[in-house]
């Protein structure tokens, strides 16, 4: 069963599968607009960004949410939703 930790370096690890390392890339306040996934036992190694804006929503349950462009090992586009942050000025 995978366990996921949530301190200053989010790790994720999942079992048999090796170690999912995924952390912050770079010091920001607020959500992180950037991080770094590593699984080194399949040879992935990405960084996640989202571009400049605002994408905070507030409401009862206030979330970042936010288009995400993948570099690194593997390439791609995707979307990443994040709770727990406080909103902070850009």
């Amino acid at each position: 069963m995978p366990t996921l930790t949530l301190l200053e370096n989010v790790q994720l690890r999942a079992g048999l599968a090796g170690q999912i390392i995924m952390a912050p890339d770079g010091a920001s306040a607020g959500a992180p607009r950037r991080w770094r996934l590593q699984v080194a036992d399949f040879g992935v190694d990405l960084r996640v960004s989202a571009p400049p804006g605002d994408y905070y929503n507030q409401g009862l349950y206030p979330y970042w949410e936010s288009p995400v462009r993948v570099e690194g090992s593997h390439t791609g586009v995707g979307y990443m939703e994040l709770t727990g942050y406080h909103r902070t000025a850009e």
